[in-house]
């Protein structure tokens, strides 16, 4: 994700504003979800919901596996329409999010916004929407998130949710919220907001780099992502709505993201 700008449009650029901080982690979350989307899944069966015997005010599915489906990449309209469906698809990969998405969104908050390792991996309590397990026993277990917390030229913090949509919330609004908007919306107050250890950060980036994890899709991912954000001139998306951003930043990270996964299983 460069700052160079084609010589023709120089003097309409400079008329157009800089892209914000939210519209560079735009840029990013768009991405991420197109590599969780290149990942080939299994679907499930949904067994049950057991809101009652949990005392939560959200619902728990109880779901299996469907081992006799095929790997395959995820259903786009379901995703599009079904929550439950889109939970299953991001569900377990706010580590992975931090982990693979927090070098490159330091860079180019750098690079665009003059911001100095702005990011912290922190954990907390999530409250969802909506919950699914594969076993009664994890009915009690506690709800870990991660996010990067953002902090902005002005002092301000912003909470980057990569995976909110995993506990059934919409992702559109709450992926990129203040700490206090957060903690209204979805924290659970009684354990507050945590910095993940920095022993713990490392040991995921390790294994994600070493190319072992999930088969090394997220080694060889994470290689296609640097592709993207190398050759994205970011002075282009000047002048955009976040629906263009999204729309373009999806289409052409679908395109750069093909193959990846056998890419992985042939390593």
């Amino acid at each position: 994700m460069t700052t160079k700008a084609s010589l023709p449009s120089t003097r309409v650029a400079a008329t157009l504003p800089a892209l914000s901080l939210r519209q560079i982690l735009l840029v990013h979350l768009i991405v991420f979800q197109e590599a969780v989307f290149g990942y080939h899944v299994r679907d499930f069966n949904l067994i049950r919901w057991i809101q009652e015997a949990t005392h939560t005010s959200f619902p728990v599915g109880l779901f299996i596996r469907d081992n006799e489906s095929d790997l395959r990449l995820p259903d786009t309209a379901r995703l599009n329409s079904d929550g439950v469906y889109r939970a299953w698809v991001m569900r377990n990969h706010c580590d992975t999010f931090c982990a693979v998405m927090q070098r490159f969104v330091n860079r180019h908050l750098d690079e665009f916004l003059g911001l100095s390792d702005p990011t912290k991996w922190m954990r907390f309590l999530a409250i969802p929407q909506l919950r699914l397990v594969s076993d009664t026993e994890n009915l009690s277990s506690i709800i870990g998130h991660s996010v990067l917390l953002i902090t902005d030229g002005n002092g301000e913090k912003h909470m980057f949710d990569g995976i909110i949509d995993q506990y059934g919330r919409d992702w559109k609004k709450h992926w990129l919220m203040t700490k206090e908007e957060l903690m209204r919306s979805h924290m659970n107050l009684g354990r507050g907001l945590k910095k993940r250890p920095e022993g713990e950060a490392a040991a995921l980036r390790a294994r994600l780099d070493g190319g072992k994890y999930q088969h090394g899709y997220w080694a060889v991912a994470s290689r296609r992502m640097e592709q993207i954000f190398h050759e994205l001139d970011g002075m282009s998306l000047r002048g955009y709505t976040e629906d263009d951003i999204e729309a373009r930043i999806r289409s052409l990270s679908k395109t750069k993201l093909v193959g990846a996964y056998e890419e992985a299983l042939a390593q």
